[in-house]
């Protein structure tokens, strides 16, 4: 369920049919999945070998980093959408077949009021 999910992930919602669309319906499509369960149990493992089998490199964060949404968004620049129009065209190879990411917060149950994980 997780591999379809995340396989179908760009379909769903990068796309122009999508761009205006509300995504709060009960039943899906969800932009973020939760693995939930005991330590230990490969919740994490899972989800780094799910997103590598789809080709995707993989951005792990955990309790010990910071997660606010600004320091993602200095973190992560393209995956956030901040990349600049001259590092997009700097390769038409990179342009055109741009490598998929999957980003990972682990430990959520771990932050706290300073860490929203992204979110403010």
């Amino acid at each position: 369920k997780l591999q379809n999910w995340l396989r179908t992930w760009e379909r769903n919602f990068l796309n122009s049919k999508s761009a205006n669309k509300s995504f709060s319906n009960p039943k899906g499509p969800f932009k973020a999945a939760l693995l939930s369960g005991p330590p230990g149990i490969g919740k994490t493992t899972t989800a780094t070998l799910v997103s590598k089998e789809d080709g995707r490199d993989v951005l792990e964060f955990n309790a010990s980093d910071a997660r606010s949404k600004k320091t993602l968004q200095q973190t992560l620049g393209e995956v956030t959408g901040s990349q600049s129009i001259t590092n997009m065209t700097k390769s038409n190879k990179k342009a055109r077949n741009p490598k998929k990411r999957c980003v990972i917060m682990d430990e959520v149950d771990g932050m706290g009021a300073g860490d929203r994980s992204g979110m403010a």
